[in-house]
């Protein structure tokens, strides 16, 4: 018995002998060779080997002395030995069984000057070139759009570059801004284009009525999330083919939208800043106060005259019993009511941009990497509207060998945007009575004091709705710009994963997923101030506190063949299929009566006006199919089966 427990323990001693006799071991020296014929020892020299794939195995790095030392497996047949190094030539040798190998490196010839002939290439998503693609495409490089000109956000920069489309910038920062390709092609659902960045769809299917309780996605915030100096180029779709790739999605166009990437080389750096001021020129004229007063009394005059004074008595009515346009000593509000007041001035600013940007690339033959990281702000030139954003990202690309790579794209975003609690507030100080003031004036001194004067009504009206509307709203736009406020928080974190793998007959395998995760917290606070209600109202500092938490999963699975037989005749079929999984919540609560700005909980003495919640899922899942026959580069014809 004891023999035989010998034996098991000499034989678990002899095993790991046994597979360590599985590799050999190289050894070597990687140098540099000097312009006096001397070399140097290369400290930190990556020596890997490759098998025939193009695949590295296994690796080591040089010592203080440029030595190495490597295990070769026995089992993998046909391998390579390659040494590389930052700034030095690679040098690659067979390796057949020797113990060692050593390298002497140069370094990169050094070019005085480098001339670069590009020429019309690339495939879309299909794997169908420019020149066989018959679709209506248009390109724009953005890199010479940003280096020259002012422009801040993606749709700046895309205004008046391509033909067939239209932008309408937002007036705000951070406003949407509305995007046609060949015109409005609906009259009740929505006309913007599928936007596509990387090769991933964005759902920004945006109504008019948006509203956080009801909601999944904020307004339109892929395009504004992107700085125009991490985009490499946009393409623009606009026939209905595109509808064949992507669906009734693109069906009223398709905005291709391709972030720059990495490249091989030496660690690069690069930062931009860009400072720009916005001033507004003069406005349209506008009354001062007694010229309001005098035009008032004439049109109101003018209107019994035409109905005859015996008839015109709710003329004759707002003529003489309205103190607002009359020069009445002993109206309470006589001082209020007699001054001159430019609102649209006392609601505008001049305003300031700046836009902070940078980057690192590198990586050599295996990985390339890029990281970003980029700071935009942007004050509004009405008083009260900004937008903030903080954005990172880093893309990395790996060459696993020569058929398989796989690339990786992380991005994170938190965008800050402040407007004002309504939307009219240039609205309504263009037709604010130009002889009222915003403030109190003091009795005393008849010098404006620091408090707002808003009354309930006057001869303009009262403040019945938070629509926006012009012809229910009447307010202080001054106090409205200064101490009301919507403030909406949204972040996005996004990472892409795509596999590509070439197979040996003609085929290639592209298929990539991707996460989506959103988060977006809204407030917004009506103040009495300017509203002038009782305190009663409902519209008493209203309060409203909103959050929308979404969630998207996406994927894609694509084979593409494609083969040239007796050089003429060319074919390229392309199969794939999409999935789609969006998920969402959303809460809201409006309460109003609350004490200040900064007490908007409902809990903390407030009335409830409305609270609601909602949560959605929504699954989609499509298949598409396209065959492109070419002859002799010169015919071309497809088809879409979906």
């Amino acid at each position: 018995m004891k023999q035989k427990i010998s034996y098991l323990i000499l034989l678990l001693l002899l095993c790991p002998i046994g597979m360590m006799a599985q590799e050999r071991v190289l050894t070597g020296k990687v140098t540099e060779k000097l312009d006096n014929g001397s070399e140097d020892p290369i400290i930190g020299a990556n020596v890997v080997l490759v098998n025939n794939q193009n695949r590295y195995i296994k690796g080591a790095v040089t010592d203080i002395d440029g030595n190495y030392m490597l295990q070769v497996p026995t089992d993998v047949k046909n391998l390579k030995v390659r040494a590389t190094y930052i700034g030095m030539k690679s040098v690659t040798v067979n390796y057949n069984g020797q113990t060692e190998i050593n390298f002497s490196m140069e370094n990169e010839t050094m070019l005085d000057e480098v001339t670069v002939t590009g020429m019309r290439g690339g495939r879309d998503g299909m794997g169908v070139s420019r020149l066989e693609q018959t679709s209506a495409v248009q390109k724009v490089d953005l890199a010479s759009i940003v280096e020259t000109a002012p422009v801040t956000s993606v749709e700046e920069a895309l205004q008046g570059q391509i033909a067939g489309l239209d932008i309408n910038l937002g007036g705000d920062p951070g406003a949407r801004s509305s995007i046609r390709i060949r015109g409005t092609s609906s009259l009740s659902a929505s006309n913007e284009p599928l936007i596509v960045i990387d090769g991933v769809p964005q759902d920004v299917d945006i109504t008019d009525d948006f509203n956080f309780s009801t909601a999944n996605e904020e307004d339109f915030g892929a395009l504004l999330n992107i700085a125009p100096a991490n985009i490499e180029s946009i393409e623009v779709l606009k026939d209905a083919s595109a509808t064949a790739i992507y669906g009734t999605k693109g069906a009223n166009g398709v905005l291709l939208i391709n972030t720059k990437r990495g490249s091989m080389g030496k660690t690069k750096f690069s930062f931009s800043s860009k400072f720009t001021t916005k001033h507004e020129p003069k406005s349209i004229p506008l009354l001062n106060g007694a010229q309001y007063v005098s035009l008032m009394q004439d049109a109101i005059w003018n209107a019994a005259n035409a109905k005859g004074i015996s008839n015109a008595r709710n003329e004759m009515d707002m003529l003489f019993n309205n103190p607002e346009i009359n020069y009445d000593p002993n109206f309470r509000y006589y001082d209020e009511y007699n001054v001159d007041t430019d609102w649209l001035d006392a609601v505008k600013q001049d305003a300031i941009i700046t836009d902070n940007n940078f980057s690192m690339t590198g990586g050599g033959e295996k990985a390339v990497y890029k990281l970003n990281l980029g700071y935009y702000d942007e004050q509004g030139t009405t008083k009260g509207t900004g937008v903030q954003r903080l954005s990172a990202g880093m893309k990395i690309t790996y060459n696993f060998s020569d058929k398989l790579r796989v690339r990786t794209d992380f991005s994170f975003s938190n965008t800050n945007k402040d407007a004002n609690a309504l939307s009219s507030v240039r609205s309504i100080a263009m037709q604010k009575m130009p002889n009222l003031s915003p403030y109190w004036i003091d009795d005393a001194t008849k010098q404006p004091t620091d408090v707002y004067f808003s009354r309930d009504e006057d001869f303009q009206g009262s403040f019945t709705s938070t629509s926006g509307s012009v012809s229910s709203s009447n307010y202080n736009p001054v106090a409205m710009v200064k101490e009301g406020y919507n403030k909406t928080t949204q972040r996005d974190e996004k990472m892409t994963i795509t596999l590509q793998y070439d197979f040996p007959f003609h085929l290639q395998y592209q298929g990539w997923v991707s996460l989506n995760m959103r988060t977006t917290k809204n407030k917004q606070f009506l103040p009495q101030e300017a509203t002038g209600v009782l305190w009663t109202s409902s519209y008493a500092n209203r309060s409203v506190d909103a959050s929308t938490d979404a969630f998207s999963l996406q994927t894609e699975n694509k084979l593409i063949y494609n083969n040239t037989f007796a050089e003429k005749h060319k074919i390229i079929a392309t199969a794939l299929v999409k999935t789609a999984d969006n998920e969402s919540f959303s809460y809201t609560s409006t309460t109003y009566g609350n004490a200040s700005a900064n007490l908007s909980d409902p809990v903390v003495g407030s009335v409830v006006a409305s609270s609601g919640s909602g949560n959605s899922e929504r699954r989609s899942i499509s298949m598409i199919g396209q065959a492109v026959y070419s002859f002799d580069n010169r015919y071309h014809c497809n088809s879409h089966p979906d």
